[in-house]
């Protein structure tokens, strides 16, 4: 992805419910009985997640952005 600069080889959807599903086991073991080995595994899965999606909006924002110049550049000529 960031060497392509390109987000179309990584599904959203995927990294949204890898976020989710770490977020739900991340609360399971603070709420049920504090497991700190679940804790520690789900707690950075949650955190990977949430900068997979922060690079994909980054990425999909920048693709965006420099099509809508593209397309305005060739209208201009």
């Amino acid at each position: 992805m960031i060497d392509d600069k390109s987000f179309k080889y990584m599904p959203f959807w995927l990294s949204f419910v890898s976020f989710i599903n770490a977020g739900i086991w991340t609360a399971y073991s603070l709420i049920y009985i504090i497991d700190i080995h679940l804790l520690i595994c789900y707690a950075l899965g949650t955190s990977l997640c949430a900068l997979q999606i922060l690079v994909h909006a980054f990425y999909y924002y920048r693709t965006t952005r420099s099509r809508h110049m593209c397309v305005n550049e060739n209208d201009a000529t």
